[in-house]
């Protein structure tokens, strides 16, 4: 089986190594654990340049493990393709009649050029940039800025007012030539992929609609584990996820309920997909949940760095989405190993950018919080 997880055009985690290597040890210990099939499963591991246009330490230790025979404890055998097929599970997968390839060969798609400038100094806008583009509803403006920028922070700030004014597949010209606002979205996310601008990367990922594929399988775990879901900050039933969803639905309640700004959406996502690893690899962690409250963890996230770093919740919270994958997952982890410790969180942390008329957190309804003031 390939993991899929390593493809970048899905989603951006795979340009975080530290965090795919993390997700491919994990999903090896759980097939070791729970494999019953006849033959022996094989994985398939993508390499490409963003393996290797990075820190390399973190796979190349991946790649002496796996050569050694072993991973983590999980003992693993290496070797060319048709000599694994040999002793290898083999699924035959029916009912594919729909399935259509792409006329355009991957080689083209991969191949097209840039057309934004990408030379400029790459920073984050200041508050009197973002405003004087939050507040400029003319997209001949927003597109002849667009042209002229050379900021990946201020491309997407553009893209996101044009989206915000215009459906995400209208043509626009740039440099003499015309492209969608998805395919300049698009090019922004592969180049701040390049760069690990992960504030960028969440940004271009909400705007077009990423979901990652596995999203659904780590929601699924969650509920067999007997498990319920919250997404969003306002309590409401059809928040709340209790059954498998597809992924379509899953994200539909995902934008419906989370705030307006899509970085949350994507860092829902994340947190989800955090949760649905961790349960597998440390189940211990959740003994005391009964509800697992995306929003809530966030909070919690952004509490942690309010603290240490003696910031506000809002510049917190733009720390929280400039962190790799990885760090915001070890936080997460460190989160669920202390919360017991939720009820002295401060409540005024729940106005932690509220919009709107979202209904404020009702802190001790149904995520838990009882069953760790009793066992406290």
């Amino acid at each position: 089986m390939p993991d899929s997880f390593f493809y970048s055009e899905r989603f951006f985690l795979s340009y975080d190594i530290e965090f795919l290597v993390r997700r491919f040890t994990s999903e090896l210990s759980y097939l070791h654990r729970n494999w019953t099939e006849l033959g022996r499963p094989t994985v398939t591991v993508l390499l490409t340049h963003n393996l290797l246009d990075t820190d390399r330490s973190t796979f190349y230790a991946l790649m002496k493990q796996i050569a050694s025979g072993e991973v983590d404890g999980i003992p693993v055998r290496h070797d060319i393709m048709a000599q694994l097929l040999n002793t290898a599970a083999v699924e035959h997968v029916e009912h594919l009649k729909d399935l259509v390839l792409p006329e355009q060969p991957l080689a083209d798609l991969l191949s097209q050029s840039c057309i934004l400038t990408l030379a400029g100094e790459n920073k984050k806008l200041s508050p009197s940039e973002e405003l004087e583009i939050a507040l400029q509803k003319d997209t001949g403006i927003l597109e002849s800025k667009l042209g002229q920028a050379t900021n990946l922070y201020e491309q997407i700030a553009l893209l996101t007012k044009l989206v915000e004014l215009q459906p995400i597949d209208t043509k626009i010209h740039i440099h003499n030539q015309q492209r969608s606002l998805h395919d300049l979205i698009e090019e922004v996310y592969t180049q701040a992929g390049r760069l690990r601008l992960w504030s960028v990367l969440r940004q271009a990922s909400g705007l077009q609609g990423k979901i990652d594929g596995d999203i659904g399988l780590a929601v699924g775990d969650l509920l067999v584990a007997q498990k319920f879901i919250q997404v969003g900050r306002s309590y409401h039933d059809e928040s709340l996820i209790t059954r498998p969803l597809s992924d379509e639905e899953l994200m539909q309640r995902i934008v419906q309920y989370c705030r307006e700004d899509v970085r949350d959406q994507i860092l829902t996502q994340e947190v989800l997909l955090y949760l649905g690893l961790l349960i597998k690899a440390r189940p211990e962690l959740f003994s005391e949940l009964l509800t697992l409250r995306a929003s809530l963890l966030i909070i919690l996230l952004t509490s942690q760095i309010t603290r240490a770093q003696n910031s506000t919740t809002d510049e917190a919270y733009e720390i929280l989405m400039d962190m790799p994958p990885s760090e915001i997952q070890s936080r997460l982890e460190a989160v669920l190993e202390n919360y017991q410790t939720l009820a002295e969180l401060p409540q005024k942390l729940e106005t932690l950018h509220a919009q709107g008329n979202t209904e404020h957190i009702n802190w001790h309804q149904k995520f838990g919080i009882r069953a760790a003031q009793n066992s406290a």
